[in-house]
């Protein structure tokens, strides 16, 4: 009786040190799993590709690899780049704005704007409302506005850095998958054979 104490005791240490392995390394691969996931469904997807341009490239991998890559980190970091340049490039234009709001001065309404279906009239009323304010109160009507809007924009620059590491860590998986890709699967093929039929 004790022994089978001692072997449920040992049993139950063991399931608690791989779940807590098993926990720890899902821990440690979540930063990784978006770019692993996104760098699976690039490699399906662009492997047809990938195996027609292997064919007119001398039956070379490498060059076939090198040119998917190529054209990879042009769809994914050019958009990325210029994004950030016009974000860099037009920074002082923003600051210029948030400063213009101090002596911001409405002009009157046109009067097109009282045709508008459902929402012309009161359209029209509210922006007379609103010329009648001086700059300061249209400053204070407009703070919380801007407020939201540096907001957001922080938080699109937030991503911009997070896309910073991912798009390049997702590139780099996909390279691998590329050239070791064919060797994987069937590895995994010889395992599934040698494990024989499911009961």
């Amino acid at each position: 009786m004790p022994s089978a104490q001692r072997d449920l005791a040992r049993i139950t240490l063991v399931v608690l040190a791989i779940g807590g392995l098993l926990a720890t390394s899902l821990w440690i691969l979540m930063p990784f799993l978006p770019a692993l996931i996104w760098a699976i469904m690039i490699v399906v997807a662009t492997w047809p590709l990938l195996l027609w341009l292997q064919k007119r490239l001398w039956k070379r991998r490498w060059l076939a690899v090198t040119a998917v890559m190529i054209a990879l980190v042009i769809v994914f970091m050019l958009p990325f780049w210029l994004a950030i340049s016009a974000i860099v490039s037009n920074a002082d234009e923003i600051a210029g704005w948030a400063k213009s709001l101090s002596t911001l001065q409405l002009p009157q309404p046109p009067d097109w704007i009282r045709r508008i279906p459902l929402i012309g009239e009161k359209g029209y009323v509210r922006w007379l409302e609103l010329t009648a304010f001086g700059p300061e109160e249209l400053a204070s009507l407009a703070t919380p506005y801007a407020q939201e809007a540096m907001r957001w924009f922080a938080a699109e620059v937030g991503s911009f850095g997070l896309m910073a590491v991912q798009v390049p860590l997702t590139l780099i998986i996909a390279s691998v998958l590329y050239v070791w890709g064919e060797s994987s699967a069937e590895g995994a093929r010889v395992s599934r054979a040698s494990a024989g039929p499911r009961s």
